[in-house]
């Protein structure tokens, strides 16, 4: 289903393809993180700075059991969303946009945290390339249809509003939000290293770390 709609989108009824060629990250006077529409102007960010070495040092995790891993009781911490890549220019020697954004970006985020950080259930207002750079993650998704049964609420944060579900994907109180039962549709999978996942717009979400992970996504 997502790769038809990725070519239905991208490369069919006229849509100009640029596959093939590397596109430069944009300036950080240009894009900055969650602007996930127009761009806009903004200043390279400031505060803890991190490195490869860094990345590297607490990111060496095994896949096995991953899937089923919880980590309750362990500590959680988590770096989400943030403008990395802008913050420390020398690591875009590291990583290039992926040619899938057919040269539209509007935002790269990274997102470093310890095994059990969740990103709940939500969607963007673009399209979005969720890449694994280290460590393994849960994915569910559910079609735009949903929205129905998620009890959406809509909120604000870093020049971008996007609409969230109080649902836990995982473990949903069936008691309090009796509608989520009724959601079809839904899609799992596990990413590890070098996996790249395609969210279209207006698909929900719902990310956990299974291990010590480093992503990026890149809105397009």
């Amino acid at each position: 289903m997502l790769l038809r709609d990725f070519i239905s989108r991208y490369l069919e009824s006229g849509a100009k393809s640029e596959l093939g060629s590397a596109h430069p990250f944009p300036k950080p006077d240009v894009v900055r993180e969650g602007e996930s529409g127009a761009m806009t102007q903004g200043q390279e960010g400031g505060g803890s700075r991190y490195g490869v070495a860094y990345v590297a040092s607490h990111l060496s995790a095994d896949a096995s059991s991953a899937h089923n891993s919880q980590s309750k009781g362990a500590e959680v911490a988590y770096v989400s969303q943030h403008s990395l890549l802008h913050q420390e220019p020398g690591l875009q020697e590291c990583f290039t946009v992926p040619e899938y954004t057919m040269g539209r970006l509007a935002a790269a985020n990274a997102w470093v945290g310890t095994a059990g950080t969740v990103t709940h259930l939500h969607t963007d207002q673009a399209d979005n390339l969720l890449c694994q750079v280290a460590g393994y993650k849960l994915v569910r998704m559910y079609p735009p249809e949903a929205a129905t049964y998620m009890y959406p609420e809509m909120r604000g944060g870093n020049g971008a509003l996007n609409t969230f579900s109080p649902v836990d994907a995982e473990a949903p109180d069936l008691e309090t939000f009796p509608l989520f039962a009724q959601v079809s549709g839904c899609m799992e999978t596990l990413l590890g290293p070098d996996d790249t996942l395609f969210i279209p717009c207006g698909y929900w979400h719902y990310v956990r770390a299974l291990t010590p992970s480093f992503s990026l996504n890149f809105w397009f």
